[in-house]
């Protein structure tokens, strides 16, 4: 299994732009991609690459709208693999 480095860069380019959006790009996923498998890995990435653009001086509303992001994930993976996106809504809510 090789890793794919382009998604990654593409999403990060594409978060810096104005006006980015966490339902479209999950819908470019979908439209993108036909393998489940696949699809759940940059829902994955997506999710990660949220947290990783928070610091230290992020603030509380940042914050939770990250987390209100990462729900809006969860559910698209959940859509895939019920228990997987079970697990991930129900370990965020703790």
């Amino acid at each position: 299994m090789e890793f794919d480095t382009v998604y990654p860069e593409q999403l990060h380019k594409r978060m810096l732009k104005v006006g980015f959006n966490i339902d479209s790009e999950i819908d470019l996923l979908h439209r993108k991609y036909k393998d489940p498998n696949k699809i759940l890995d940059k829902l994955l990435c997506l999710d990660a690459q949220l947290y990783m653009n928070l610091g230290r001086s992020s603030t509380k509303t940042e914050r939770v709208e990250v987390k209100k992001e990462s729900r809006k994930i969860y559910r698209a993976i959940k859509k895939i693999d019920p228990k997987l996106g079970d697990l991930f809504l129900v370990h965020q809510d703790k």
